[in-house]
Formats: C-alpha cells, structure tokens, sequence
C-alpha cells in the first residue's frame, strides 16, 4: 500500500510539471515533498516490518535476516543523504533564506532521530540474538522517526506551497507589469500617431488653403510657411518653387502681351502715317516693317537702296546718332529708281534695336534743279556768244 501510495505522489508529481521547475529552491523542495519524503517514510515501514519479522523468529540472527537488514539500513541511509543534499541545494536556490529560517527548525529533529536509527539498527546487526526489548526499542525509534519525517514533510509541502504562491504572486505582478508597459507604449505609440497625424495635417492643411487662395485668385505670389527638414518640409520647398515658376512664367506671358500690344501699336503709328515709313534691324539690315505708302514707292522685299548708300547712311548714323538730309537713289518695286530724302533715327522695334528710315521723293526738285542748271548754262553760252559778235 505505502507503495502504491507513493508512486501515486509521484505520479501527481510528474502530471504538475514541478519537475520542470526553472527555480532551484521550490524544484527541490517539490523534490523533498514528492519523491524524497515519500521513499524515506517506506523505507522505514519495510525496516520495521523487518524488524518485527525478526522478532518473531527466535534463536539467533540469520545471516539472511542480517543481510536484509543491513540493505535496509543502507536504504534508510541513501534516501537520508538524498534529502540533505537537496535541502542544501534548496538552500543555495533560494535567494532571500526564508527556506532556510523555515525548513532548519523541523530538520534538525529528523537527523537527530535518523541518527539515533541508525544507531540501534547497527546494534542489531552486531548483535549475536537480539533480545525482545532491544527490538521493541528499534521500533519505537522508528516510528518516532517516521513522526518526526511526517512532521518535515508536512513543513515542507507547506514551504512548497508558500513558494508556488510567491512564484504565482510573482508571475501575476509581472503580468500586471507587462501589461502597464504595454498600455503604456500603447499610449505612447497613440500619443506619437496623434502628434505625428497633427504635423502631417497642419502642414497638408496649410497647402491646400494656399492652393485654394491661388485658384480662386490666380494670385502666384503667395507662398506656403512651413520650416521642416522632413518630407513635409521638402514638399512645401517644392510647392513653393511650382508657384515661384507659375508666377515667373505668368509674369513673362504678361510682359509677351504687353510687347505684343505695343509692337501693334507701333505698327499702328506707323501705318497711320502718310508719309513712306520703313523699319530696319539694325544688326543685319534686314526690313522688319513698311506702311502702305512705302510699300508702294520702295521694294521692301528686295534691295531698295544700294549697298554703298545703305553703308553711307548707317556710318552717319553711327557717328552721329541720327540721320536727316540724306539723299540717295532708291530703288522701286517695279526695277524703276527715284531720288529720295531719307531720315534716320534709332528706336526699339518689337523688343530689338530697330532704326526707323523716313523717305520723302525729291524727284520734282531734282527736276528743277537739272532745269535750273541747264538754264544757267544756256545763259552762260548766250552771254558768250554776245560778247563774241561785239568783238
């Protein structure tokens, strides 16, 4: 029975994981209380069933009885030292000696009534007959020291479930820790979305009311405010330089316009004006622009005044800066020349040097001065022909 009951505890033992017991000094108090204890209190019921066999034999000692004996004793022995060695390891595993302070006081009886076994038990084996009192001695002893084992026991198993308390204490308070860490970073990471969330919003809040005063104004002067080195502010930087762009670019189609508006209304001025207006690039020359009544007197397409003339007026222009009085040839639309009076002055004509050319026909004074020159020498050749006869 106390054999079956005790691989019932060990059974109970394995089945609790104790075994597994990662802490030295509740493993080998579970040790104590489940495997060592139970042996030690069979061991000593089979030594007093032999002792009480060995009273009912009369005579001397058997060997045999005396060899059983003595494997008993050794028995006994080897489960004692089983516990002290792991009470001391208990001992060592356990940091704050509370096992220690318990388990010392009910202990010190055990050996001391171990030892007063031992004692008798090594009497009986060198004893030749025992007598009857010697033996009901042996028993006494041993029945007091298995009292004094259930008392250990006893204290041990308490030691036991004080320690798997404080290890369930332990685990709950780290639970209870894990999960205010937890909640804590939880809080943290909430904190952190929430501000994060807010110095994406703010800025992205800010753009889209920039982008709304420019769409409902056209107004691409006005500029995000935002001073980060991250994504945001990079994209702020980015916006910023598109409505930079925008306004340049707006700018310059306003300044294209207004070019475009006085081109035309030079060239407005310039056909209104009934005298022969022609408008030349000054770097090459080339005609940019004729009214209608120099387009009629002039080829404007082709070659309307001949080189040497055309470097005669642009060095006088050069030297003095404007031109008037110049006379030259010009040549027609037709192939047909007339004599010309040309001015020049220097303007800006769609947003290049220009150098505006004024030419008025003297063709008729031109006329007059041949008749006026023929005339002369008439009156020249008539009074020398006179002088002549008078001779």
């Amino acid at each position: 029975a106390s054999g079956a009951l005790r691989a019932l505890i060990a059974r109970v033992g394995d089945q609790s994981n104790l075994l597994l017991d990662p802490d030295l000094d509740s493993y080998y108090a579970m040790s104590l209380t489940v495997l060592r204890f139970p042996e030690l209190v069979q061991a000593l019921s089979v030594v007093d069933r032999a002792v009480a066999d060995t009273a009912a034999e009369p005579g001397p000692l058997s060997e045999r009885r005396r060899a059983e004996l003595a494997v008993l004793e050794g028995r006994v022995a080897s489960v004692v030292r089983g516990i002290e060695d792991d009470l001391a390891a208990g001992y060592r595993g356990n940091p704050d000696g509370t096992m220690r302070q318990t388990l010392a006081p009910v202990f010190a009886p055990l050996s001391a009534r171990v030892g007063l076994t031992n004692h008798a038990m090594a009497g009986l084996l060198t004893a030749d007959a025992p007598d009857p009192e010697s033996l009901a001695a042996i028993r006494r002893a041993i029945a007091a020291t298995q009292d004094t084992a259930r008392v250990a026991w006893a204290a041990t198993s308490d030691e036991l479930n004080r320690l798997i308390r404080e290890r369930i204490d332990g685990f709950f308070f780290r639970m209870y820790e894990h999960f205010a860490m937890a909640g804590g970073l939880l809080l943290a990471i909430l904190v952190a979305v929430l501000v994060l969330a807010g110095r994406i919003s703010r800025p992205i809040a800010h753009l889209a009311q920039v982008a709304d005063r420019v769409r409902a104004g056209d107004d691409y002067s006005q500029r995000a405010h935002w001073q980060s080195g991250d994504e945001i502010g990079r994209l702020v930087v980015a916006f910023n330089t598109m409505l930079e762009r925008l306004q340049v670019e707006g700018q310059r189609r306003e300044e294209m316009a207004a070019q475009a508006r006085a081109a035309e209304a030079q060239r407005e001025m310039i056909a209104a004006i009934a005298t022969p207006l022609v408008v030349m690039r000054q770097s090459d020359r080339a005609v940019l622009h004729v009214n209608e009544p120099a387009a009629e007197r002039i080829d404007a397409g082709g070659v309307w005044l001949r080189a040497a003339d055309l470097d005669r007026l642009f060095a006088a222009l050069d030297q003095r800066g404007e031109v008037d009085g110049f006379e030259a040839e010009c040549l027609g639309p037709c192939g047909q020349s007339f004599w010309g009076l040309v001015a020049a002055r220097r303007l800006e004509f769609l947003n290049e040097p220009a150098v505006l050319v004024l030419v008025t026909s003297i063709d008729e004074r031109r006329r007059m001065e041949e008749e006026l020159r023929q005339a002369k020498t008439h009156a020249e050749q008539a009074l020398q022909d006179l002088r002549e006869t008078q001779r």
